[in-house]
């Protein structure tokens, strides 16, 4: 705590050190992105299905063996999900297959 101290004139007080407003300016709220939200909720049961397929085989799997697991799921896509995962911290990785002509993805085993 600091010591302040003042002076009282005929016609004024004066504060040594002068005193700083007591509030702080607002800070801005985060702005919601309910398309981003909506994404994620749709997305994480997606990436559970993913993650537990690349688990199970540690050769990986080929982009149409990823995309084959949502048949039938318009919104399914593999990148995204992918996308996802990364951001959660799974360490997946992707490596372009020139024989097969295709993406392949590896969980990467530390």
């Amino acid at each position: 705590m600091t010591d302040i101290s003042f002076t009282v004139g005929e016609k004024s007080i004066t504060l040594d050190p002068p005193t700083a407003p007591t509030q702080r300016p607002a800070l801005p709220r985060p702005i919601k992105n309910r398309d981003r939200e909506k994404q994620d909720a749709l997305r994480r049961p997606q990436a559970a299905v993913l993650y537990r397929r690349l688990r199970e085989r540690l050769d990986g799997m080929s982009w149409r063996e990823c995309w084959e697991l949502g048949a039938g799921d318009d919104e399914w896509a593999v990148g995204p999900i992918v996308i996802w995962l990364r951001s959660h911290g799974v360490p997946v990785h992707a490596e372009y297959d020139t024989s097969a002509g295709e993406t392949r993805f590896y969980l990467v085993v530390l």
